[in-house]
């Protein structure tokens, strides 16, 4: 709840997570949205939302558009490295293949999917610098819902970059370390080897945790 206190909008139902998986976030705006929460359980929120609803103008794959020009694959490329770096997945759909149609005659028509949900991967969320990361993004700035996003997402992937990327790296050297100290507190035990050791083992079970999750990411 700590991060949601941060973000630009006035309204949430939040589920926990179980375990490493799971947890959603419902978050709006009430001068946009009106949302009526029905129910929830840990894997589900249910509720009615009547919305001004927008969409991405981007398709993820050739299967998504019907008729017009071929799909940029450069642009299919371009918008799944974005979902990947903010660790967003398609929730996927029921109901019609497309949602969006020129409303053409046969031979002219064009129809895609464009209107998607995503679930927000809830990786960030255990790392203890991402609230720092969010609070960056929004104190200060008196601007629009659109302009917030745009730099969180600019300080987000920036931030994942430097952190996840980066975590098989530290795993090896954290390890090497608390190696490195038991051995010498097995010849030479003092308070300073016993506090490395501690702090050591901390850093690293939060490195095997962050190594779980992003697996679980990938799976």
């Amino acid at each position: 709840m700590e991060i949601i206190e941060t973000l630009p909008f006035d309204g949430a139902e939040v589920t926990n997570t179980i375990g490493f998986a799971g947890g959603i976030w419902l978050l709006w705006s009430s001068n946009v949205v009106h949302v009526d929460i029905l129910a929830t359980t840990e894997q589900e929120i249910h509720a009615i939302i009547r919305a001004l609803m927008g969409d991405f103008n981007e398709v993820l794959t050739e299967e998504e558009k019907s008729g017009g020009n071929p799909v940029c694959l450069r642009r299919v490329r371009a918008i799944k490295e974005c979902m990947d770096a903010c660790h967003v997945m398609d929730l996927g759909f029921s109901g019609p293949k497309f949602t969006w149609t020129n409303k053409r005659e046969t031979g002219d028509l064009i129809q895609c999917r464009l209107d998607r949900p995503f679930r927000f991967q809830s990786i960030w969320l255990n790392h203890e610098e991402f609230p720092f990361v969010v609070r960056a993004a929004s104190e200060g700035q008196d601007v629009g819902l659109k302009s917030a996003i745009s730099e969180f997402t600019v300080k987000a992937q920036r931030w994942n970059k430097e952190v996840f990327r980066n975590v098989f790296v530290k795993k090896k050297q954290i390890l090497a370390r608390l190696l490195g100290t038991q051995k010498a507190l097995a010849s030479n035990p003092n308070p300073f080897l016993i506090n490395l050791q501690n702090q050591l083992s901390e850093e690293y079970n939060l490195i095997l945790q962050m190594e779980e999750e992003i697996w679980a990411v990938k799976a």
